[in-house]
């Protein structure tokens, strides 16, 4: 191989990384802007006791895995990741919509938390902030937050 032909392979294996890069990041920006997606987010947000199992704000959305995530022009169902302060969680939610021209519907939004020992699973819609766990397990810093 000459050079120049290796510099050509080079610069193309370059630019198809970041060009699969940026159709990455775009994607994921695309979706989570999505209402589908917005809307469980809003519920954690406006839930106390599941922020404070996250360890509190700055709360964040992080990226979604797209190939467990199932989408069609009536119905959203996917897991979106989720970090607070001290915690990660994901939140598993499905939404509905009549036809594609309105808008979606939140059917429910249940967040899982795992630590270690402990695990929360924190129902975030339709219950709005029932949290299943034994108490006893909690850390300090959420017991107080809970009872």
């Amino acid at each position: 191989m000459n050079m120049t032909l290796k510099k050509v392979a080079w610069g193309i294996a370059i630019v198809g990384t970041i060009g699969v890069n940026i159709a990455s990041i775009t994607t994921q920006r695309v979706h989570r802007s999505r209402e589908y997606c917005q809307l469980p987010f809003q519920a954690l947000l406006k839930n106390e006791k599941a922020v404070d199992l996250l360890g509190g704000q700055p709360i964040k959305m992080k990226n979604i895995n797209l190939a467990e995530a199932k989408f069609n022009p009536r119905e959203a169902k996917l897991a979106l990741p989720v970090r607070g302060a001290d915690r990660s969680g994901l939140i598993y939610t499905m939404s509905t919509r009549p036809n594609k021209d309105a808008d979606w519907d939140l059917q429910y939004a249940v967040m899982k938390i795992r630590e270690g020992k402990y695990k929360w699973n924190v129902w975030l819609h339709p219950d709005g902030g029932g949290i299943d766990s034994n108490t006893d397990l909690l850390p300090d810093d959420v017991k107080d937050s809970v009872s």
